[in-house]
């Protein structure tokens, strides 16, 4: 996989969870997402490697990169769908006068 095309996995990761988590959580959720996709950045090139070694046919070198990308997809297939909660909160200026209210879908 393209360090680009890994980037961009991550940033769509990102934006996800930002959707996903509610407003109070968020940071929370991003920084588990971030690090889940940096431990996978750190095992990806270590089990490369590994398999390097064990002198495998090409083939199989690429079903082991294949199978955890086939889990993930599976994975999403699990999540469930937010779309019918709204989140509401309002930013205050100190002075207890809400500035705006921010309405998520």
């Amino acid at each position: 996989m393209s360090r680009l095309s890994m980037i961009g996995t991550q940033i769509i990761a990102y934006a996800f969870v930002s959707q996903y988590y509610p407003i109070q959580m968020r940071s929370t959720g991003i920084g588990w997402a971030s690090g889940v996709g940096r431990l996978g950045a750190i095992i990806g090139p270590m089990m490369g490697g590994f398999l390097l070694t064990m002198n495998l046919p090409l083939q199989q070198n690429f079903l082991a990169f294949a199978i955890p990308g086939i889990i993930a997809a599976f994975a999403i297939g699990f999540v469930q769908d937010r779309n019918n909660s709204k989140q509401v909160t309002e930013i205050n200026s100190g002075n207890n006068e809400p500035i705006i209210d921010i309405i998520a879908k």
